[in-house]
């Protein structure tokens, strides 16, 4: 929390992050300056190799919205991985991608 002489300048900030089984989740709860921003997000194992990851945020006001996304990456094996996933963001453009990733 940042708390200031200017108005304009207080934050307040709250996150927190834990794992239920297989499965990691985080959640993040700000006020910047007034406006109310939010993000839950999640990622889990599914099988040996292949990982799934998903948020959704909030934010309030002129610039604000709802944004979402999800992901997934499966190991190749040998630092190799191929990923994908999809999102979209306040204006509602969705965008998706694939590609292999390279872990040296």
């Amino acid at each position: 929390m940042t708390d200031s002489d200017v108005a304009s300048e207080d934050k307040t900030v709250i996150t927190a992050r834990g794992a239920l089984g297989n499965t990691n989740v985080q959640f993040g709860v700000a006020d910047n300056d007034g406006t109310t921003k939010w993000m839950i997000g999640a990622n889990f194992e599914v099988g040996a190799a292949t990982r799934v990851d998903a948020f959704v945020t909030s934010e309030e006001g002129v610039f604000g919205g709802e944004t979402w996304g999800l992901g997934v990456s499966h190991s190749l094996g040998g630092g190799v991985s191929v990923e994908a996933g999809v999102a979209e963001n306040t204006a509602g453009d969705t965008a998706a991608d694939i590609g292999i990733r390279f872990n040296f």
